[in-house]
């Protein structure tokens, strides 16, 4: 995975976090106070799932991101889009 991050700023507990979610058999709850990464971290959970579901030959992967307030998950999103590759295509409803 480390070879792979979309965001190289991401740290060790955020990335003991992501691995704890790759590896979670039905739920994986990502929960802390404000400013401690966790958009980053969600972010980076997505494109390691949607990275992993392409290799394994699957390239519709589909994750829902939900949270309490529009706002949590309109970061997580800012956060997937970039310009160096479109492999990640969010689609909001709200």
């Amino acid at each position: 995975m480390c070879r792979h991050l979309l965001n190289p700023q991401v740290n060790e507990s955020q990335k003991q976090a992501i691995l704890k979610a790759i590896w979670a058999e039905d739920l994986a709850v990502i929960q802390g106070p404000p400013g401690t990464g966790k958009s980053t971290a969600i972010a980076e959970l997505i494109w390691q799932l949607v990275r992993i579901g392409y290799q394994q030959g699957n390239e519709r992967e589909r994750i829902l991101l939900t949270s309490e307030t529009n706002l949590a998950v309109d970061n997580a999103i800012s956060r997937i889009l970039n310009t160096n590759t479109n492999l990640v295509k969010p689609v909001r409803f709200g």
